[in-house]
């Protein structure tokens, strides 16, 4: 088990359904409570998230588009802001952010990170215990208290440590929007090889 930094003031404001603005349910409680079931398990060991800086940064640049990442770092305040350019293609923004949350989607991402790391080390099995969600985090988009996509981050890491293929099971009430998106488009660039490229430039 990969335990994610706790943050500080970092709990979710709201979430809009529909019309109706529902007090924010994703806070650290969530990994107070999973740590918890978790090591009610003999096996299960604990370790601090420990990727380094520079590999969030690197997973980050290649999951999420330069202009989103850039407007998440400008949010400086602890005041809830909406950033309706960044809502989901077709969608009203349904979500504020705050300095806090994206720094706790950054430690998130890099717990994700480091529990695929564990798993090119050699480990059998391995649990990410991290917030926000990620799932309706897409290329340039956030969603659903999503903001950073922690799976991808996963898959990428996998990837590149040579896992292929790598198989995501998301078990959640709403379709994985963001983590769909971003698959999609790493597949896509997947299929051009270099040779291809080059006739084509």
């Amino acid at each position: 088990m990969v335990e994610q930094r706790q943050g500080r003031d970092d709990a979710a404001f709201w979430v809009r359904e529909g019309e109706h603005r529902i007090e924010g349910q994703d806070s650290n409680r969530r990994l107070v409570e999973l740590r918890a079931g978790l090591v009610r398990h003999s096996r299960v060991r604990s370790v601090s998230a420990d990727a380094p800086d520079e590999e969030v940064e690197r997973t980050l640049a290649a999951l999420h588009e330069g202009t989103y990442l850039q407007a998440l770092e400008e949010v400086l305040s602890e005041e809830p802001v909406v950033m309706p350019d960044f809502a989901p293609p077709g969608l009203e923004p349904d979500i504020p952010v705050n300095a806090s949350l994206v720094a706790a989607a950054r430690e998130g991402i890099r717990t994700a990170i480091t529990a695929a790391e564990r798993l090119l080390g050699g480990a059998r099995f391995t649990y990410a215990v991290c917030r926000p969600p990620g799932h309706h985090a897409g290329p340039a988009f956030q969603a659903g208290y999503c903001y950073l996509n922690n799976a991808a981050a996963a898959v990428r890491r996998l990837s590149d440590g040579g896992v292929k293929p790598v198989g995501i099971i998301d078990l959640d009430l709403h379709y994985p929007n963001g983590t769909s998106a971003l698959v999609e488009r790493a597949s896509a660039q997947a299929r051009v090889s270099p040779r291809c490229a080059a006739k084509v430039s």
